[in-house]
């Protein structure tokens, strides 16, 4: 399924940086022919991936939800990016993308002389609560796997 990607911010009316909306069009919050290749078809470690990236992924959120440093912020979107990415949580990394880009272009404004600004404070928590909705959605479609998962072993024993 082709997918459009969008930049990470554009510019507002002002001039100002904004996320840019993050969307992926995907039947599935989970990539499954992307995390069956990389896990080389392996039910079992798709299973102990997903595990891990479900209990990774609301760390790294936090992290940016409660972080004042640009640095650990940039580094926590980073981070979440590449595990969504690993797993095919296209939703997650294309946020994170976002999150991250804003950061960084902020980063390379202050350095640059110019001052942080309310539009950048804002874009940051928008881009945060895309972030956020695209994590609870991913998460909560791994969870519903769960039950079905051990439907499926309960009633094929081995």
């Amino acid at each position: 399924m082709p997918v459009q990607m969008h930049d990470a911010q554009e510019r507002g009316s002002l001039g100002t940086l904004r996320p840019r909306t993050c969307t992926r069009s995907h039947d599935t919050p989970i990539d499954w022919t992307h995390l069956s290749r990389f896990t080389m078809n392996d039910k079992a470690l798709e299973r102990e991936v997903l595990g891990l990236f479900a209990a990774e992924a609301p760390r790294y959120l936090a992290r940016m939800q409660v972080t004042a440093s640009r640095k650990d912020w940039i580094e926590a979107a980073h981070t979440l990016k590449g595990s969504a990415r690993a797993v095919g949580a296209w939703a997650i990394a294309e946020c994170a993308q976002a999150a991250e880009a804003l950061q960084l272009s902020a980063q390379r404004e202050f350095a640059a002389g110019s001052e942080a600004d309310a539009s950048t404070a804002h874009g940051a928590r928008q881009s945060l609560e895309r972030l956020h909705e695209a994590v609870r959605r991913t998460l909560s479609y791994i969870e519903q796997l769960a039950p079905l998962e051990a439907h499926a072993a309960s009633s094929h024993p081995a």
